[in-house]
C-alpha cells in the first residue's frame, strides 16, 4: 500500500516540513507589513507576530494532530521541539560562533522559562488528572504567555528592576497584566500618535493612497495563502509522521520528539 510505505511516508513528511516553514515565514512577513502600515510599533510586532509566527508551525501541526486523535505526536512535537530548540540550535549555533549573552534577561527569562516548564510537568504527572493536560491547565499556560508579552512590552524600557524575575512575579500575581491591557485599549497620547504617523509616512512612501490599498490587498492575500499552506503543510506532516508510526512500529509520541520536532 503505497500510503505505509516508508519512502512515500517521508517524502509526505518532508513535504509537509517544507511547506510548515515556508508558510509560517511568509506569514509573519507580511503580517508584519501590514502591522507597520497600520502604525503597530516595532516592539509589539516582534512580541506578538513574530513571536506566534515562528511558532505557527507547531501551534498548527499540533492542534490538527489533537483534532485527528493523535495527542502523543503533538506533545512529542511540542516537546521535541522545545528540547531541540535548547540543545540541537543552540550548541550548533555556539560551534561556529560564540553566542553573545546578556546575565540579567538570560537570568529572568531562564527563570520564566522553569517556571513554565514546573508547570507543564506538574501538569502531567498530578494525581488528579495524571498524564493529562486539562482545559483549566491550558487556559492557565496561555495565561502565563500573555503576561509574559505584556510584561516585556510595559518593560520595553531600561530600568533597574526589569530584569528581575521576582518583579515578573509580582506582575502575574497582582494581574497587573491587566493595567497593561487597558493602557493598549486607550488612544495613544499625541506623542505616540506622531511616532505613528511617522512610522505609516515610512511604510508608505512615494505610494499613492490606491497604489497603498493595492499593496495592503497583496499583503492579506498572501497572509491567507500563507495560512492555507501551512494548514496543508500540517496535514501533510500529521500523515508521514503517523504511517512512519505505524511502518517502523513506533509510537506516535517518539516520532513527534524526534522526526517532526528536529525537522
Amino acid at each position: 500500500m503505497q500510503a505505509l510505505d516508508p519512502v512515500f511516508s517521508i517524502g509526505l513528511l518532508a513535504l509537509g516540513l517544507f511547506m510548515l516553514s515556508q508558510g509560517s515565514e511568509y506569514f509573519v512577513e507580511a503580517a508584519s507589513r501590514l502591522a507597520r502600515a497600520a502604525g503597530v510599533s516595532e516592539l509589539f510586532i516582534g512580541l506578538t507576530l513574530v513571536a506566534i509566527g515562528t511558532s505557527l508551525p507547531e501551534i498548527v501541526s499540533s492542534s490538527l494532530a489533537i483534532a485527528a486523535g493523535s495527542s502523543y505526536l503533538a506533545l512529542g512535537n511540542i516537546l521535541g521541539s522545545y528540547v531541540a530548540n535548547l540543545t540541537l540550535v543552540v550548541g550548533l549555533s555556539a560551534v561556529f560562533a560564540p553566542l553573545a549573552s546578556n546575565a540579567a534577561i538570560l537570568g529572568r527569562d531562564t527563570k520564566v522559562m522553569i517556571l513554565t516548564l514546573l508547570f507543564l510537568g506538574f501538569s502531567m504527572f498530578d494525581p488528579v488528572t495524571p498524564t493529562r493536560i486539562t482545559a483549566y491547565e491550558g487556559i492557565i499556560l496561555l495565561l502565563l504567555f500573555v503576561t509574559y508579552v505584556l510584561f516585556l512590552y510595559d518593560n520595553r524600557d531600561e530600568c533597574e528592576t526589569c530584569y528581575q524575575f521576582e518583579v515578573f512575579v509580582d506582575y502575574l500575581i497582582r494581574l497587573r497584566f491587566l493595567t497593561t491591557l487597558r493602557g493598549l485599549a486607550r488612544k495613544p497620547p499625541p506623542r505616540e500618535a506622531s511616532k505613528t504617523e511617522s512610522t505609516n509616512q515610512e511604510v508608505n512612501y512615494g505610494l499613492a493612497p490606491k497604489e497603498q490599498g493595492r499593496q495592503s490587498l497583496r499583503e492579506v492575500f498572501i497572509v491567507v495563502l500563507s495560512c492555507v499552506g501551512v494548514i496543508a503543510g500540517a496535514q501533510l506532516v500529521i500523515q508521514g509522521a503517523v504511517n512512519l508510526s505505524f511502518v517502523w512500529g513506533i509510537s506516535e509520541g517518539v516520532i513527534g520528539l524526534t522526526v517532526v520536532a528536529v525537522g
